[in-house]
């Protein structure tokens, strides 16, 4: 099977706003994460992280080039084990606007977050000896990860196909 990826930020860009992109995958590497923290406005958490999309084009600690992911209240909990390095990969999400704050326009003026009720997220961490653990975390069981180890063998045909 195969995934429809967003591979660059100008690609997310085109989606349309506040709908869900049941069938769309974003896969980036979480480049800075920040802790769980009650949310600013109203109730509950959030956990947020910025990350380089996998294109290719790899630029060393160029910010403006990063996605955003938020993860709200039980999707927040449920994500926070997420560390800096770690290849996630969200099947499910939507794109939100950012509101405009001090007058600067950035260069990609959007978040992504998971669909609260269908999305699938699947993160890649250095384990030991070589291995790779997955961390797979649905939105219908955010309480129950589901937790393997990937051995090298195994990396590149799980990456290319989409397991459930």
């Amino acid at each position: 099977m195969n995934l429809d990826i967003c591979v660059t930020l100008s690609e997310l860009a085109k989606l349309p706003r506040g709908v869900p992109h049941g069938g769309k995958t974003l896969m980036c590497r979480a480049e800075r994460v920040f802790a769980s923290r009650p949310r600013e406005f109203c109730a509950g958490r959030v956990f947020n992280l910025s990350c380089r999309l996998l294109d290719g084009d790899y630029k060393e600690h160029c910010e403006e080039e990063y996605a955003h992911l938020y993860f709200y209240d039980d999707w927040a909990f449920a994500a926070s084990f997420i560390e800096e390095g770690d290849i996630v990969i969200l099947k499910g999400f939507t794109v939100h606007d950012i509101p405009c704050i001090g007058g600067e326009d950035p260069k990609f003026p959007f978040f992504v977050a998971p669909i609260s009720t269908s999305s699938t997220l699947r993160v890649l961490q250095n384990g030991l000896n070589d291995d790779v653990m997955e961390v797979m975390v649905k939105a219908d069981r955010l309480d129950v990860p589901c937790v393997r180890v990937l051995p090298k063998t195994l990396r590149a045909p799980f990456i290319a196909n989409d397991v459930d």
